[in-house]
């Protein structure tokens, strides 16, 4: 990268970082679709579906009405 790129994208980064970035919350009523698989060992699966609409750019999504103890990890 020259020098002047990388001026440049260090320039964009710092202004993209002073802008606040939008938050949008998905909650249980844009669910679309949902399936569990359950394991011998205890454990289950849960896949969800959510359709969000996003504005253009950089933005934050929250997901609320999820589990409160989800294992994001496969134990071995």
């Amino acid at each position: 990268m020259f020098p002047q790129q990388a001026l440049l994208c260090f320039a964009i980064g710092l202004s993209l970082g002073a802008q606040p970035v939008p938050e949008v919350t998905s909650s249980g009523k844009d669910r679309t679709a949902l399936g569990i698989t359950i394991y011998h060992n205890n454990l289950a699966m849960i896949r969800e579906t959510r359709s969000v609409e996003l504005p253009v750019g950089i933005v934050q999504v929250a997901f609320a009405d999820v589990a409160a103890n989800i294992n994001p990890k496969h134990p071995n």
